[in-house]
This record gives C-alpha cells, sequence and structure tokens, in this order.
C-alpha cells in the first residue's frame, strides 16, 4: 500500500484508515492497527487486521475520524499500478521461508 496511507499509531504501530458499511447503509471510516514489514519507494508490505479487499484510505488521512460517514470514490488508474506492484513484492516475500516463518509470530508481543 502506499505510505500516504499510514498513519502514527499506539505501542510503536501504525494505524490505516479503511472504510466500512454502517448499519444504515452509509459508509464510514474504521482504524485497523499494521506493522510495517518492508518499505520500497513509496510502498509498504504490512500485515495486522486488513483483510483482502478491505479499502484502505490512501488520501486525506489527517481529516479523519474513526466512525465518520464518508464518500467512496473510484480508484485511480495509478493506485491500480501501486495495488498490482505491491501484490508482486508480497508474492516475492512469500517465497521466502525466512520471511513466512516471520509471518507465524504475533505482531501484539507486549
Amino acid at each position: 500500500m502506499p505510505t500516504t496511507a499510514l498513519v502514527p499509531g499506539a505501542r510503536g504501530l501504525w494505524t490505516v484508515y479503511t472504510v466500512g458499511p454502517t448499519e444504515m447503509g452509509q459508509t464510514q471510516v474504521q482504524r485497523q492497527e499494521v506493522e510495517i514489514l518492508h518499505t520500497e519507494t513509496e510502498q509498504v508490505l504490512v500485515r495486522g487486521t486488513l483483510q483482502p479487499g478491505d479499502a484502505v484510505i490512501i488520501e486525506g488521512s489527517q481529516r479523519l475520524v474513526p466512525g465518520q460517514v464518508v464518500s467512496v470514490r473510484p480508484v485511480t488508474e495509478h493506485s491500480r499500478i501501486l495495488q498490482q506492484q505491491a501484490e508482486a513484492v508480497l508474492e516475492h516475500y512469500q517465497q521466502d521461508p525466512e520471511w513466512r516463518q516471520s509471518m507465524s509470530n504475533d505482531i501484539f508481543d507486549y
């Protein structure tokens, strides 16, 4: 994901904002904690509570509050290219046995 999606979080972790539906059919902001695993130029590979298909807010996060109702705009071509690059980096790391072993550890070691 783009580094612009990252917001400093608690306990040394990072946060990203996602959007999800409300009971009233609206779209609202949700906060997800992530850990940065790898940085490459303006992209980061993260792990945490994100799920495949989660809609991550990549710009303007400094103006957001969890629970805020928002409108979703379509992903731009640039964002699609960045997503493809991130998936390629993830695929590369998934083939590395040491990286796979590190993924079996819980990120919330207190």
